[in-house]
């Protein structure tokens, strides 16, 4: 129900843009981008924190 909903207003704004809707939009976009750069770095830095975890463990197969 809600992606229909979603959708539909989608396309209403393709056809037809309000320009009042614009800085929600912008702002939406703005926070998913910002939201998965935190994510990558997050994800960036613990690969790191375990590749270095694995090069000190006793384990001589081990890089």
């Amino acid at each position: 129900m809600c992606p229909t909903l979603a959708l539909g207003l989608a396309v209403r704004h393709a056809v037809r843009p309000a320009p009042h809707v614009l800085p929600l939009i912008v702002g939406t976009g703005l926070a998913t981008l910002f939201s998965g750069l935190l994510g990558m770095i997050t994800g960036f830095i613990s690969t790191f924190k375990y590749v270095e975890a694995c090069r000190s463990s006793a384990n001589p197969l081990s890089y």
